[in-house]
This record gives C-alpha cells, sequence and structure tokens, in this order.
C-alpha cells in the first residue's frame, strides 16, 4: 500500500505556469515563516484580528515561527496569561480565513501539480484494488479541489465523510482551514460579534473552550466567522497554530483509525515538502510501520537528508531515495521569444516535470 506525506512546501510549490489573467500572487500559499507577511492583502487579516495584531512586531522578528509560538504556549500555560492566551486562539482563526483565503485565489493561478498526483493516485489504485493514502498537514483546501476535481463532486460541497470515502482518502492530522465544531449553546455576545471576537473578548482558554463545543467536526465549503444572530450557536476553528512539537492531533476519530490502518499495511511512502517535525505523528509512525520494510521517497528541496535523518531514527528498516533532480521547462517571455526557466532542485513541480518527462522514475509506477 502506498501513502503520500504532504507538507507546506508541497503548496508552496503547486503551480508553476499560470493562466495569463491570473494576478493573485500574493496568494501563494505561504511556508511557515511566510504566515505573517507585511503586504495589503495579509494587512487586512491584522485589522480583524487584534490578537495577531498584538503578536505581530515579535513574529516579524521571529527566526523561527514554530519556536516563537512554542515559547508563546509554554508561558500562557505556566503562567495562566489569559490574554496570550487570548492571542493565541485568536491566531487560529487568522490562520484559519488566511488560508481559506489562499485557498480560493490560488486555485484559479494555473494547472496544479495536486491534479496530476492524484490521477496518478488514482489510475493505480484502480489497477491495483489499493487504497491510497494521502496525509496532510497542510490547513489549505487545494488537495481537496484535486479530489473533487477528479471525482465529480461539486466545488461548493464538501463533507467530513467526503475526506474518506473513496479510494483516495485524504487525512489532515492537523485540521483544515474550512473545519470547525460548534458552540453547545448559543454565545451572547453584544454588538453581533463573530466568534472570533466573543473569544477574544472573554479570553478563555482552550480547556474552557474545549468545554464549551460539541465533539463532531464539520467540514463546510466556506468559512463561518461572521456576526452571530440572537440565539445563533458560534464556531471554533479545528486547527492548530504552528507549534515547534506539534503534539496534538485536530481530526475526527474515525480519520484517526483509517490513518493508522493504512500506515499499519503501508509499504511506500511519498514525502513531498514535509520537514518531519510532528513529534505525535513521529510516534504514530513508529507504532504503525516501525518495523516495517518501507520504501520512502523523499521531496523536499534542500531539506532531503535532514529529514531522511529524523525519519531513519522512527522508522529503521526503511530505505530512502532523495530526488533532488532540477527541471527545466519553456516559457514565453514578454517580447515573444521562447525563454527557459528553472523550476528548483527537489521541488513538487521539479518532481512532477521529471516524472512526466520520464527523466525519474514515478512513484505511483
Amino acid at each position: 500500500m502506498k501513502t503520500v506525506i504532504l507538507g507546506a512546501g508541497a503548496s508552496y510549490d503547486s503551480v508553476h505556469q499560470f493562466f495569463e489573467r491570473f494576478d493573485g500572487h500574493q496568494y501563494q500559499p505561504p511556508l511557515t515563516n511566510g504566515l505573517f507577511q507585511l503586504i495589503p492583502e495579509y494587512e487586512k487579516l491584522y485589522q480583524v484580528y487584534p490578537g495577531v495584531r498584538a503578536l505581530l512586531s515579535e513574529l516579524r522578528a521571529a527566526t523561527n515561527i514554530e519556536e516563537y509560538f512554542q515559547e508563546q504556549w509554554n508561558f500562557a500555560v505556566k503562567y495562566r496569561a489569559t490574554e496570550l492566551m487570548a492571542q493565541l486562539v485568536n491566531v487560529q482563526f487568522y490562520l484559519q480565513q488566511l488560508l481559506f483565503d489562499c485557498s480560493q485565489k490560488w486555485s484559479n493561478a494555473g494547472p496544479s501539480n495536486y491534479d496530476t498526483v492524484v490521477r496518478w493516485a488514482y489510475r493505480y489504485s484502480k489497477s491495483t484494488g489499493e487504497p491510497v493514502q494521502f496525509i496532510s498537514f497542510n490547513y489549505d483546501l487545494l488537495l481537496e479541489g484535486a479530489l473533487k476535481r477528479q471525482y465529480g463532486l461539486p466545488q461548493d460541497e464538501l463533507s467530513i465523510d467526503d475526506y474518506v470515502a473513496n479510494e483516495i482518502k485524504l487525512l489532515k492530522p492537523h485540521g483544515s482551514c474550512n473545519w470547525y465544531r460548534t458552540f453547545r449553546d448559543p454565545i451572547t455576545a453584544p454588538n453581533k460579534w463573530s466568534s472570533a471576537q466573543a473569544l477574544y473578548h472573554w479570553k478563555y482558554d482552550l480547556d474552557k473552550i474545549e468545554s464549551m463545543l460539541s465533539p463532531e467536526i464539520h467540514a463546510e465549503p466556506r468559512i463561518r466567522n461572521h456576526a452571530l444572530e440572537h440565539g445563533q450557536k458560534g464556531w471554533f476553528p479545528q486547527l492548530v497554530i504552528p507549534l515547534r512539537d506539534k503534539d496534538s492531533f485536530v481530526m475526527p476519530p474515525q480519520h484517526l483509525q483509517i490513518m493508522k490502518r493504512h500506515l499499519s499495511g503501508t509499504d511506500e511512502v511519498l514525502v513531498i515538502g514535509w520537514k518531519a517535525q510532528e513529534q505525535e505523528f513521529q510516534r504514530t509512525l513508529a507504532e504503525c510501520c516501525g518495523n516495517r520494510q518501507l520504501r520512502v521517497t523523499l521531496v523536499c528541496h534542500s531539506s532531503g537528508k535532514a529529514v531522511q535523518r529524523t525519519l531513519s531514527s522512527v522508522l529503521p528498516k526503511a530505505t530512502f531515495s532523495i530526488r533532488n533532480e532540477d527541471a527545466v521547462v519553456s516559457h514565453e517571455m514578454e517580447n515573444g521569444d521562447i525563454g527557459s526557466m528553472s523550476l528548483g532542485p527537489g521541488g513538487f513541480a521539479s518532481y512532477v516535470i521529471n516524472v512526466q518527462s520520464g527523466r525519474v522514475p514515478n512513484f505511483f509506477g
């Protein structure tokens, strides 16, 4: 059985050939250290989410966003810093809207590498009778879009069950920008505040928020952060802020069971744009397939060797190959001439181009 693991580098490098009229390059799905840029599209969100605005100067100075959030989280928990915890909760709402906006805009950028890999997986699954599992640590909806196109699903519809309904299954251990849980009781918020505004004002910690939420995770085709009407229940995003250790899963129990069951039968793993820093998932890998003789293909730009070192301790019987080839494609220049462009070694786009040209083997055969 085959498993594909995707990190931020996959979505960042998911499009390399753009439609002629596309002008939304600022919505390229960011890498972790690009989540808080000083550009107009992001600045609009800083005005909506004051908790993010309060942290912005430190976020901009941080050399490692995950380390920064881990330190803030530990401090807020240790000292019961309610104001800081409210800011961190506010970050979750910000990330939800940012990645939703990026998903909407970037899905119109051009042909997607996700479409290509999903087609490969679909043909493999149909010809072998084996399911294929995609495990994505990305909050965006670009892979969802590729799956909906493959299976002919309406682009404005997606239920939580659709993620695992077909032979290609999508598991998101850290949640998604379109996942929510609802509050058990209506939120009584002044001036028709949104859930984000109310929680920032009340300064509830996550234990308090957790006690107020229904257990079921729902998937929606749009974000729900509008002003609440009287008697209306609020929504809380189901995604985790980018901590260094990232020790919690945010996914339905059924999805977790499917992920573990599929990992236990996995023989081959393809890693695209993932840094392998999630400790809880590392433990899950060790538990489910640590004793299996896996073949692992790494497509990770310059971090391939570091990812291999990390995974070698988790998967001691695995054999690794690093796909670090560059790819060069032609493109039309402004004067009408045909030029060439390097896509960069070890990236998602280079891997797809090199497979299609026969330069490197296809993970799906």
